[in-house]
């Protein structure tokens, strides 16, 4: 009885490693993905995050596929300061996870006038080629 009870508890443990493994992934892959789109603005990051096919909404309703989505990165001149990610929460299930979050900052637009923005955000990753890969961004001003 004490043989099965082990092997168990070990392969209990090795897969809880393995899904820490894959959420500090998913958490590393939602922070720069955070950082590129409000801040560097890194086409190349952006083509290595996005997968093959992507739906990228906005807090306004506007939704956009991988290439829209790369290009208003790109295009846009907003500044954004004092960039924050509170409460991340990370499912995953398989090839799939997906991440919730606050996303505060202050947004400097066109205009020169401040903004507070806060937007809660879900984001689904899928595994292509042992890489977390976007497929979906759903932002929601709070």
């Amino acid at each position: 009885m004490r043989i099965p009870l082990t092997i168990l508890s070990l392969f209990l443990l090795l897969s809880g490693n393995a899904q820490n493994k894959e959420e500090i992934r998913i958490l590393a892959n939602t922070r720069l993905l955070h950082q590129t789109v409000f801040g560097t603005k890194d086409s190349l990051v952006l083509e290595k995050l996005f997968g093959s096919v992507v739906s990228y909404g906005h807090s306004s309703g506007k939704v956009e596929n991988r290439a829209e989505a790369i290009r208003g990165i790109l295009r846009n001149r907003t500044i954004y300061q004092d960039l924050q990610i509170d409460g991340i929460q990370v499912q995953i299930e398989g090839t799939t996870a997906v991440t919730r979050h606050v996303m505060m900052a202050t947004e400097l637009a066109a205009d020169n006038q401040q903004r507070p923005l806060k937007l809660m955000v879900v984001l689904v990753w899928v595994k292509q080629k042992k890489e977390w890969k976007l497929m979906a961004r759903q932002a929601v001003k709070v």
